[in-house]
C-alpha cells in the first residue's frame, strides 16, 4: 500500500525523486563555498579580536601615561605657584631689608645730629612705612631744629610734628612725637 505524505518538506518538494548521489554532487560546490566563507569569516574575526585586544592594551598603557603626565602637570603647576610665592616673599624681604637698613641709617644720623638738651626716648614703626620718633627737649626751638634736620637727612620722606606736650613738675620738659613717612 502506498502512503501519501501530504505534509512534504521543502526538500521533498524540490528533490523528492532525485537520487542522493545527484544531490550530493549538486550541493558539493555550494557547501564548499559556504565552508570557505565560514573559515574566512572565522579567520577575520580571530584576527580582528586579537587586534582589538592589542589596541585595548595599548590604550590602557596610554591612559596610564596620560594620568601620570597629568599628575606631573598638576605638580609642576603647584611648584611653579610655590616658586612664584617664594620669589615674591624674597623680593618683599629684600625690600624690607633695604627699607630697614635705610631707616636705621637715618635714625643713626638723627641721633648723631641731635640739638643740645634734646634726646630720643623711642622709635616706632608701622607696616605702611610710617615711623615715629619720640623725644624730649627743654626748648621748643630745638624741636623745630630737629624736625628740619630730619627733613634734610631723608629728602624722600615727609616729616611732621605729630604732638608736643609740656611735662615735668615745672612744665619745662617738652615731650614730642615726630612722624616720619618714608613712602611719600
Amino acid at each position: 500500500m502506498n502512503r501519501f505524505n501530504y505534509q512534504q518538506s521543502p526538500f521533498e518538494r524540490h528533490f523528492g525523486d532525485a537520487p542522493i548521489g545527484m544531490l550530493a554532487d549538486r550541493l558539493r560546490l555550494p557547501m564548499a563555498v559556504i565552508g570557505a566563507a565560514v573559515l574566512a569569516l572565522a579567520a577575520t574575526w580571530s584576527f580582528e579580536t586579537h587586534r582589538v585586544a592589542d589596541l585595548d592594551a595599548e590604550l590602557a598603557a596610554l591612559q596610564l601615561r596620560v594620568e601620570a603626565a597629568s599628575g606631573l602637570r598638576v605638580r609642576a603647576e603647584r611648584l611653579t605657584a610655590r616658586v612664584a610665592r617664594l620669589r615674591a616673599a624674597s623680593a618683599g624681604i629684600d625690600a624690607a631689608h633695604r627699607e630697614a637698613l635705610a631707616a636705621t641709617n637715618t635714625i643713626a644720623q638723627i641721633g648723631n645730629g641731635m640739638p643740645e638738651q634734646t634726646w630720643l626716648t623711642g622709635v616706632g614703626a608701622a607696616a605702611a612705612g610710617t615711623w615715629t620718633i619720640d623725644g624730649r627737649s627743654t626748648r621748643v626751638d630745638q624741636i623745630g631744629t630737629m624736625l628740619r634736620r630730619i627733613q634734610s637727612i631723608d629728602k624722600t620722606a615727609s616729616t611732621r610734628l605729630v604732638s608736643i606736650a609740656a611735662t615735668g613738675r615745672t612744665g619745662r620738659i617738652l615731650d614730642f612725637v615726630i612722624g616720619w613717612d618714608r613712602r611719600p
